[in-house]
């Protein structure tokens, strides 16, 4: 799990769409590839990430290094 705050409201899917682009841009691929599996309209988001898990991870940590941790 990944925890990720966006300052966008939760109003006519800004939020949704803020989120997006933010993992988008940081992980440096298209926001199109990107797809939000469940939580459309809760707090709690599954995004599906076309990376394989250890580069997904990879690429977060490279931009927000000693925030993330593996369970």
């Amino acid at each position: 799990a990944l925890k990720i705050r966006v300052q966008a409201r939760p109003v006519e899917g800004a939020a949704n769409t803020a989120l997006l682009a933010y993992l988008a841009e940081t992980l440096g691929i298209a926001k199109s590839s990107l797809e939000l599996v469940a939580g459309d309209t809760h707090r709690a988001k599954r995004i599906r990430v076309p990376l394989g898990g250890t580069e997904t991870l990879r690429r977060l940590n490279a931009a927000a290094p000693n925030t993330l941790t593996t369970k």
